[in-house]
């Protein structure tokens, strides 16, 4: 049964990536609502594929970004698999067959050019972070993360900058929150809440930077496609990273 759905959605996205003979980066369905529809059907895919432990099918899944990405990490699609898997595991808690069937709706897209945003929700609750497609030919790819993650910038830069979600896992600690510091950010987080900061990148698969709780220790964290990057609480030093650098 398994495997005839996964075919069953295969089937679906090469009816949605079908070409129309054209080459501007307008959806191939002429309609946002469509576009939506598709894209859903694909991440849909996406998470059934790394549930399934199915790295061929994310090999026709992911964009090239994605794909050279792994490769430069010294590792492959299989390997890819493992790592988001870990990560949509330990954000999404106990998954089975019936948890997993088209368990994601999209519920707003953003086209920008040739990419698209959407945000996403898992079973009904919405997710904290967006995720980015790009149009490569006429199929939309998955890229996860913002496109051009990887590219590194022009000599004298300055370092890139993304946005980062801190999540205090305080009911009640001190009253006042604690103070996380990145590199080239800083934020307030009060027990039990969670905030964005932005930093510089200066680590990561996708992208990451150095954190400090308090100026106590300092930790890597990789930027988290999931949920949360850096989680505050009962945790070595009272902070921890979801996916180190």
């Amino acid at each position: 049964m398994r495997k005839f759905i996964f075919l069953s959605m295969v089937t679906l996205l090469s009816a949605c990536g079908a070409a129309d003979g054209t080459d501007q980066a307008e959806p191939a369905t002429g309609s946002t609502a469509e576009l939506k529809s598709e894209l859903e059907i694909r991440f849909n895919a996406y998470a059934r594929a790394l549930f399934e432990n199915d790295p061929q099918a994310l090999a026709g899944l992911m964009s090239e970004e994605v794909k050279q990405r792994a490769l430069e990490k010294g590792t492959d699609m299989q390997g890819f698999r493992d790592k988001m898997f870990k990560s949509m595991q330990t954000q999404l808690g106990g998954m089975s067959d019936v948890t997993m069937a088209n368990a994601f709706s999209v519920s707003d897209v953003t086209i920008d050019g040739d990419s698209a945003t959407i945000k996403v929700a898992f079973q009904g609750t919405p997710l904290d972070k967006p995720f980015y497609f790009v149009k490569e030919g006429e199929q939309y790819k998955l890229n996860l993360v913002r496109p051009g993650f990887s590219k590194p910038l022009p000599a004298g830069s300055a370092p890139a900058r993304d946005t980062y979600l801190i999540q205090s896992h305080w009911a009640y600690n001190n009253g006042f929150g604690s103070t996380m510091t990145c590199n080239g950010g800083q934020v307030l987080v009060p027990d039990g809440t969670s905030k964005t900061v932005s930093c510089n990148n200066t680590c990561g698969w996708w992208h990451g930077s150095t954190f400090t709780l308090d100026a106590i220790s300092f930790r890597n964290c990789d930027y988290n496609t999931w949920g949360p990057d850096v989680f505050i609480g009962p945790y070595d030093a009272g902070w921890m990273c979801n996916d180190l650098c």
